[in-house]
């Protein structure tokens, strides 16, 4: 579950297979449509990174403002 989450929040969940659906085609296929796909998932990657950040340095923020 945690390793499905962190790939939903980094909107990667197309990326994140179930272990037992794993098989020599369904990684090829998978890389295939990475490397193809490569620009935008960097993208989306930098975008989910800075959202996280974000949030993550709000919450610390109200936290210490609340101490």
């Amino acid at each position: 579950h945690k390793t499905e989450g962190i790939a939903k929040q980094m909107a990667m969940e197309k990326y994140c297979i179930p272990c037992d659906e794993v098989s020599q085609t369904s990684l090829y296929e998978l890389l295939l449509d990475a490397y193809k796909h490569k620009q935008q998932i960097k993208q989306k990657l930098l975008s989910s990174t800075r959202k996280i950040r974000n949030q993550e340095i709000s919450q610390w923020k109200n936290l210490l403002l609340a101490i």
